[in-house]
């Protein structure tokens, strides 16, 4: 039973991966296609932004969203920003799950 959870959260945490991963592409191929920046900067590619500390501390606190003017890159950047936290809660509960199955066999 455990494992069925382990691998069903595992799949879950992949699924937000894949569509954060979508959601930054798109945000990014936005800013190229309409020459804007995000939180300031001009990033080449979509794998420059998940490099970019800065970006992600900022995509995770959503503080420097709210002051986006284009309402779809805000929107790209919420979506994403909520991807990121259920990417990670479901990754943080994986772990958990394994602890706890730790716990219980020993």
């Amino acid at each position: 039973m455990i494992v069925i959870i382990f691998v069903l959260l595992i799949a879950v945490s992949i699924y937000f991966k894949v569509r954060y991963n979508q959601t930054v592409t798109k945000a990014h191929a936005f800013c190229i296609s309409n020459n804007l920046d995000i939180f300031d900067v001009t990033y080449e590619s979509a794998s420059d932004m998940h490099k970019d500390f800065n970006f992600m501390s900022k995509l995770w606190s959503g503080k420097a969203i709210k002051g986006v003017s284009n309402q779809a890159l805000k929107l790209d950047l919420l979506n994403a920003r909520k991807l990121l936290q259920l990417q990670l809660l479901f990754g943080f509960l994986t772990f958990l799950s394994v602890v706890i199955n730790g716990f219980f066999s020993a």
